[in-house]
C-alpha cells in the first residue's frame, strides 16, 4: 500500500490491460510464464488468456530461477537505479524509472542477446519475420569493429 513502503497493489484489470497491450505490439505468445501471484492466477486473467489460444505457465512456487530473465533484470533494476536514486514522490520515481527504462532498452548492450540493444534487437526480429533469429544470423546484428568506426 501507498506510504507503507509495501508495493504498490497490482490488480488484474492492471495485468490484463499491460499482457494485452504486449500481445497487440509484439504479437500472442504459446505461453505466459509467471509467478504464483493473486493477479496471475485470477479466473479473469485465465479467460483472456484462453481466448487468444495462450495458455499460463507458471513457475513452482519458492522457485525464482525457473524464471531466470525476471530475476536478473530485477537484480539490475536494484543494482543500477533503485539503490543509487533518491526518490521524492511517486511522480519522481516515475519519471527516474521511465528515463531507466528507456536506456535499458534503447542503450543498454546486453550480454544475452549479443551485446546490442534489446530495442535494436528487437528489431531485427521483427525484420528477420522470425521470433528468435541466430545472433550470427546476418551483419545487421554483427559487432562493430575497429576497421567500422
Amino acid at each position: 500500500m501507498p506510504g507503507t513502503g509495501d508495493p504498490l497493489p497490482v490488480s488484474v484489470k492492471d495485468v490484463k490491460r499491460v499482457v494485452e497491450k504486449r500481445f497487440e505490439e509484439y504479437g500472442t505468445p504459446r505461453f505466459l510464464r509467471s509467478d504464483n501471484g493473486g493477479e496471475f492466477l485470477a479466473r479473469t486473467l485465465v479467460v483472456f488468456l484462453s481466448a487468444r489460444d495462450t495458455k499460463p505457465y507458471f513457475i513452482k512456487p519458492g522457485s525464482p530461477w525457473q524464471n531466470g530473465f525476471i530475476e536478473s533484470f530485477n537484480s539490475r533494476l536494484r543494482a543500477e537505479c533503485l539503490d543509487v536514486e533518491l526518490f521524492h514522490n511517486l511522480a519522481d520515481a516515475g519519471i527516474k524509472l521511465a528515463v531507466y527504462r528507456r536506456s535499458y532498452n534503447e542503450e543498454r548492450p546486453h550480454s544475452s542477446i549479443g551485446y546490442v540493444a534489446a530495442a535494436t534487437y528487437g528489431a531485427c526480429c521483427r525484420n528477420a519475420g522470425r521470433a528468435t533469429p541466430s545472433l550470427h544470423s546476418g551483419s545487421e546484428m554483427s559487432q562493430p569493429t575497429a576497421d567500422s568506426s
